[in-house]
């Protein structure tokens, strides 16, 4: 099973359609484990506020990691400090390399280690 870290757009973009739904379909048929950090727990829940009208499934996705459903928590450790043109996103490396992951996945391209949503 591939550990994979989803960054925020791709978790959002899901609620909508498209590959980024496909994405969160893996998950959900527990072909991927997400892996996750409170920081980017954090950024989830704000960012899912602000949606009401998807407001039933962000309520299930959140239901399905608080229950552990193919969720792996992390506290990472190590600070990194890559992306220059928004070092807010650097906790998506710093989660992956504290879960082992195998991706990020992401539809910003910003990551040096990122899968594109086109591999999906």
């Amino acid at each position: 099973m591939h550990r994979v870290v989803i960054d925020t757009n791709v978790l959002v973009s899901g609620l909508f359609g498209g590959k980024p739904r496909e994405v969160m379909k893996l998950w959900r048929d527990q072909q991927l484990v997400l892996c996750l950090s409170d920081e980017i727990m954090a950024e989830y829940l704000e960012v899912l506020a602000r949606f009401g009208d998807v407001k039933e499934e962000a309520q299930e996705f959140l239901a399905m990691v608080s229950e552990g459903a193919q969720a792996v928590f992390v506290d990472p450790t190590e600070r990194i400090r890559e992306v220059v043109a928004d070092p807010e996103n650097d906790k998506f490396l710093e989660c992956a390399a504290a879960a082992g992951a195998e991706a990020i996945v992401s539809g910003a391209g910003i990551f040096s280690t990122w899968v594109s949503l086109e591999a999906f």
